[in-house]
């Protein structure tokens, strides 16, 4: 009975991440206080740089390595999007268009 149950309630496992994906990070340690909700959780885009085991790998953005492995729990795939074109993990996006019309 048990066998069954557990068997419908599996969650799909996702392909692991591979090097050279880009990915962003959760962050953990947000500040408490009144802003913290409207703070953003993930930072990024950062790229894979090495894979040491299932769990844990390096990140690299801007042609530097992030200080320590990351456990890719907290890894989130990057999804670009087609009006903005192609993002490579050492630029930063949101410094590409500095003209904005509002």
């Amino acid at each position: 009975m048990k066998e069954k149950y557990d068997a419908t309630r599996s969650k799909p496992k996702l392909p692991p991440f591979q090097v050279g994906d880009i990915v962003k990070l959760e962050e953990t340690n947000l500040k408490e206080g009144f802003g913290c909700k409207l703070s953003d959780r993930f930072t990024g885009p950062y790229q894979i740089w090495k894979v040491l085991s299932d769990n844990t790998a390096w990140l690299a953005q801007d042609d530097t390595l992030f200080p320590v492995p990351v456990h890719m729990d907290r890894l989130s795939r990057f999804n670009l999007r087609d009006d903005i074109g192609t993002i490579h993990a050492t630029t930063n996006p949101g410094l590409q268009d500095n003209h904005h019309k509002y």
